[in-house]
């Protein structure tokens, strides 16, 4: 049995032929999961007023698909800043167990600037970490990311995204320093010593208010820094490479709703213009790629904690 609230009909989670591609009965079981906790987000969304669309390959493939793109592995979803605080503020409370809503505030090790909802009685490690049991929260999950407003002009958004680029670069070099960093052979011992010292300084003396911290407000205060402006452009911009998901803000306007495998959800009233920009202008055609995450250890049977033993 599934941890899981939502109903499935058991011929969901059979394996399929889907544009030519087979997706194995593991992967439906993951798929089910992630189901799940879609359902969980969208009923809280729709009792506190929030408002939300799919995102990033799954507004691609509730439009071409009306569910999964057959060779994906997640779903992602975003919201406007101020609905994406709100949720940041009532979600702690308001997933219970199984579901944990993740956030650099909820799981100090988490070391994202979006957040997460979590089955904890699941697994997803990135096959790459796997060997490092880092200590946060690794259950199956589905991505929530904020979208903020951007400049009109257009030297003025290729300064800020180089902006943002530069400083989020520099996050991601603090998260290994402050968390992650592990000596490895065949970087030179020099260097490889200056990391791990660096390493035990941010993590054990600087770790209150160290640099990690300063680097989140900063990113905060860069990301967010023309929403007070009533801009024409808005975009998500986290996932990489920046400058991929940028919209008219009217694109965006109201939702519709689309099936997506047993469940409906929201897409923005101009999701042709949104996919073009993000996707380009023969997304019509299903092409398998590999998925955002590179490989993933999936375990719907197992809870993430047996691996961190």
């Amino acid at each position: 049995m599934l941890p899981i609230k939502l109903q499935i009909d058991d011929s969901f989670l059979q394996s399929e032929e889907r544009n030519g591609y087979i997706v194995s009965e593991k992967m439906k079981r993951v798929w089910a999961v992630e189901l799940d906790l879609l359902n969980e987000f969208t009923t809280v969304c729709s009792e506190y007023n929030l408002k939300w669309f799919v995102h990033a390959g799954t507004l691609l493939g509730a439009v071409r698909h009306n569910g999964f793109i057959p060779w994906d592995d997640d779903i992602d979803v975003m919201m406007p800043r101020a609905d994406y605080d709100r949720l940041c503020a009532i979600g702690p409370k308001l997933f219970q167990s199984p579901y944990f809503f993740q956030t650099e505030a909820t799981d100090v090790f988490f070391c994202r600037s979006f957040a997460r909802l979590r089955n904890s009685q699941t697994t997803a490690i990135q096959i790459w970490e796997k060997q490092f049991r880092y200590p946060y929260n690794q259950g199956v999950f589905i991505d929530i990311f904020p979208y903020d407003h951007l400049p009109d002009d257009d030297n003025e958004l290729r300064n800020h995204l180089r902006d943002l680029q530069e400083i989020q670069n520099h996050g991601w070099q603090l998260r290994n320093l402050v968390f992650f960093y592990k000596p490895k052979k065949g970087k030179g011992f020099i260097k490889r010593n200056n990391y791990f010292i660096k390493h035990l300084w941010f993590k054990y003396v600087n770790k209150n208010d160290g640099d990690y911290n300063k680097y989140l407000r900063a990113h905060l205060d860069l990301i967010t820094s023309y929403n007070s402006i009533d801009t024409k452009r808005v975009g998500e911009m986290i996932i990489p490479p920046l400058g991929r998901h940028i919209w008219n803000k009217e694109w965006l306007d109201h939702e519709l709703f689309l099936p997506f495998e047993m469940l409906q959800v929201a897409v923005p009233c101009h999701y042709e213009d949104c996919l073009n920009v993000s996707f380009g202008n023969d997304w019509h055609t299903p092409k398998p790629v590999n998925n955002y995450h590179g490989q993933i250890f999936f375990d719907t049977e197992h809870p993430y904690t047996d691996y961190l033993k």
